[in-house]
C-alpha cells in the first residue's frame, strides 16, 4: 500500500493518535504500517498502525456462526453476502510525524486531524524521508503505543525490507536503537532478532 490511495476515514481522535475506519472490510494496512492522515488543514500527519479490530456495526449484536456446512471460511462469506454490510473493520494510528509547507517533523501534531479525515496508504518517497530522519527510531521506541515492541520490529522490517538493506544501513539502525534505548540492551537485541529481512547482507 506505498501509492497515496484513500483507504479510510478517522471515527475517533486525540492529541497522541486516532481510530479510523477502513472503506472495505479487512481494508485497512496490516500493523507497523505507516499511514497519512488528511483534512482540510496543510499539515498532512503520518502514524503507525498499531492495532487492528474487525466487529460488528451495531456494537449490542455479536455476529453467529454461519456453519455447519462449510468447507472454508471464503464460502461463508459468498453465501452470506450481508456479512460486508454488517461488520467493520477498524484501526488504531499512533502519531509519529507530521509535513507542514513542506517541511518533516517527527513529533505529535501540534493539533489533531478531524474526524472524518481521510487515511492514506503513504508513498515510497513520504517513507524515504520519514526513515531518512535519525529522530524517528528514538521517537517510536519511547512512544506509547500498543505492542510496543512488536509494532517497532514490524515498522522497522517494512523499512528495511522496501530499502533492499545491506550492512550499512544494518547497522545505521543497530545504533540509532543503542542511542534510543541506552542500557537496554536485551531489549535492543530482542527487536533485531525479531526482524526478518529478505535480502542477504552482503
Amino acid at each position: 500500500m506505498k501509492n497515496g490511495k484513500i483507504i479510510g476515514e478517522i471515527i475517533e481522535v486525540s492529541s497522541r493518535y486516532c481510530i479510523a475506519q477502513s472503506y472495505e472490510l479487512y481494508g485497512c494496512p496490516p500493523i507497523g504500517d505507516i499511514v497519512k492522515c488528511t483534512d482540510d488543514n496543510n499539515e498532512e500527519i503520518f502514524g503507525v498502525v498499531t492495532n487492528i479490530s474487525t466487529t460488528s456495526i451495531d456494537s449490542g449484536r455479536r455476529p453467529n456462526p454461519k456453519g455447519p456446512g462449510f468447507e472454508n471460511v471464503t464460502d461463508i462469506y459468498t453465501e452470506n453476502p450481508e456479512i460486508e454490510h454488517l461488520m467493520k473493520t477498524e484501526f488504531n494510528i499512533t502519531f509519529m510525524g507530521y509535513k507542514s509547507y513542506n517541511k518533516f517533523s517527527i513529533s505529535i501534531p501540534p493539533t489533531p486531524p478531524k474526524i472524518f479525515g481521510f487515511i492514506h496508504s503513504v508513498t515510497e518517497d513520504e517513507l524515504t524521508t520519514l526513515f531518512s530522519d535519525s529522530n524517528l527510531i528514538k521517537f517510536i521506541v519511547n512512544s506509547n503505543m500498543d505492542l510496543k515492541d512488536d509494532v517497532i520490529t514490524l515498522t522497522i522490517n517494512k523499512y528495511l525490507n522496501y530499502k533492499k538493506t545491506d550492512k550499512d544501513e544494518m547497522i545505521r539502525f543497530t545504533n540509532l536503537l543503542a542511542q534510543a534505548l541506552p542500557d537496554q540492551i536485551q531489549r535492543i537485541t530482542n527487536i533485531i532478532n525479531n526482524l526478518h529481512i529478505e535480502e542477504d547482507l552482503n
